[in-house]
């Protein structure tokens, strides 16, 4: 979602990285416009919310996240019939802090994004910039203590908590992240590492040697992917790959801004955040697994068969028959109703699983 969001951090960053790869290069109704261009070859996301909405709609699961939801099910039910039931709480006490953390978030991230756009741009510089120059690590810091003031107020003055309580929950809850942290910290070690040596580029020097233009969409979606496998960062990636791919994909089509020029770039956005899903030290992974109470590993190896099931739907009705100049309008249909054809032949109920 990230990805599409047209007002994001991730879309300043990514015009960034493409007015620099691209300069000197004529684009017809300038960079945003070849920006949204390349937007419909965004297979794997494209297709990844399509199935993730199959598998919704349908109750269906298959893998290791089948086995351990029959597993989770059959225990919550369990608890359910032995626990008593809490008394309601105000639906407030929950939607408070985070309306709070949105709207601090965004509102922090205007304001800072606006002052750094502006001490190195123009005077008045537009929304997209203003996302892009702002510090989002920053903003987001900033937004979580302003929803952890709400929250203790909230609990505070509706008797929900007394202030002992506030203090013991808390520590609770630094005691749940600090395990993540201290891995995520250790990813961001091993991801720079990584990049230090040279590991994205000798794999792009692996994809230059001996590539043709029909080919270069597939291959930049596997070198993408598998980057941000190995670093556990799809900004990173991008800030790899754009530079060096996309230049090659104009030369190699004959310096316009063609579909497999479209096709390429959406490779790289979308490749990178396939790796990203996959990869154990991504912080995404980190986080989603932690704020849904499972282990990391166990995060991995149950969303990893979906993950490559999408991938592989987007190679073989995405970016290899994008390369040979088939439009995105006959691929998407395609590749979103194979996806559902999978969840429903692959895929089986929690009922199933029962019986």
């Amino acid at each position: 979602m990230a990805s599409f969001a047209v007002i994001s951090t991730w879309i300043g960053y990514e015009l960034g990285l493409l007015a620099d790869a691209l300069d000197g290069v004529p684009l017809a109704g300038g960079l945003l416009v070849f920006f949204v261009s390349t937007l419909p070859f965004r297979f794997y996301s494209i297709y990844s919310l399509a199935f993730v909405g199959a598998v919704a709609l349908s109750g269906r699961d298959f893998g290791p996240m089948a086995r351990l939801e029959h597993k989770t099910r059959a225990a919550t039910l369990t608890v359910e019939q032995n626990n008593t039931p809490e008394p309601a709480r105000s639906v407030w006490l929950a939607a408070g802090p985070i309306l709070s953390l949105l709207l601090a978030t965004l509102v922090c991230l205007y304001w800072d994004g606006r002052a750094s756009a502006g001490a190195s741009g123009p005077a008045n510089p537009t929304l997209l910039s203003i996302m892009g120059a702002a510090d989002a690590y920053r903003s987001m810091a900033l937004g979580a203590g302003v929803a952890f003031v709400v929250s203790v107020v909230l609990s505070l003055s509706s008797h929900t908590l007394t202030l002992p309580g506030v203090l013991r929950a808390s520590w609770q809850g630094m005691r749940r992240i600090f395990g993540a942290l201290v891995i995520l910290y250790l990813a961001w070690g091993l991801g720079s590492a990584l990049e230090t040596i040279g590991t994205a580029h000798a794999l792009t020097n692996l994809l230059t040697d001996s590539v043709t233009v029909w080919s270069l969409p597939a291959l930049t979606f596997l070198v993408a992917a598998a980057v941000s496998f190995a670093t556990g960062s799809s900004f990173s990636t991008m800030a790899i790959l754009i530079p060096l791919v996309v230049p090659l994909a104009v030369s190699l089509s004959g310096g316009t801004t063609g579909p497999p020029v479209l096709a390429t770039v959406g490779a790289i956005l979308a490749g990178a955040c396939f790796g990203d899903h996959i990869s154990p030290i991504s912080d995404t992974t980190i986080l989603s697994a932690t704020a849904s109470g499972v282990e990391v590993i166990t995060h991995v190896r149950t969303q990893l068969p979906y993950a490559l099931t999408v991938g592989a739907v987007s190679l073989c009705l995405g970016y290899l028959p994008a390369g040979f100049g088939v439009p995105p309008l006959i691929l998407l249909p395609l590749g979103v109703s194979l996806g559902a054809a999978l969840v429903w032949v692959l895929g089986r109920t929690s009922e199933a699983d029962a019986s």
